[in-house]
């Protein structure tokens, strides 16, 4: 890799990098929002699996009652592994989006100042000049 393009200031990189996201704050919010929410997400299956283990297959008493509960644990699982990919779409799909738009900036950008742009950036297909 070239050294040239290698940030000897990480904090001014980090910097550099939040200009060109500055334009999608409400995308990178939801984003990150919808990362944190499937890290809560995935907190709940297994305490609903423990629930299944305590209270239907190892109690004792009423058949009939713990047949409820089990189909009311699995309908509540199914819920939770579908919003965990409802929420795993939008954060794909959001920083799909701001990665390509900031890429984009960031191409924009080096070409209207004339300066080298990382080799990772592309401008319409072609690789960016480096």
């Amino acid at each position: 890799m070239d050294d040239r393009h290698v940030p000897r200031d990480r904090r001014a990189a980090f910097l550099r990098l939040l200009q060109y996201l500055r334009p999608h704050g409400a995308a990178l919010a939801l984003g990150i929002s919808a990362n944190i929410g499937l890290g809560l997400v995935a907190l709940v299956p297994p305490l609903l699996y423990g629930r299944i283990t305590d209270d239907v297959i190892l109690a004792a008493g009423a058949t009939e009652a713990r047949i409820r509960l089990l189909v009311i644990l699995a309908l509540l699982l199914a819920a939770v592994y579908g919003l965990n990919s409802l929420l795993a779409y939008a954060r794909g799909y959001v920083m799909h989006v701001l990665g390509e738009s900031s890429s984009s900036l960031c191409a924009r950008m080096c070409t209207a100042t004339s300066s080298s742009c990382p080799s990772v950036i592309s401008t319409r297909g072609r690789p960016a000049r480096s």
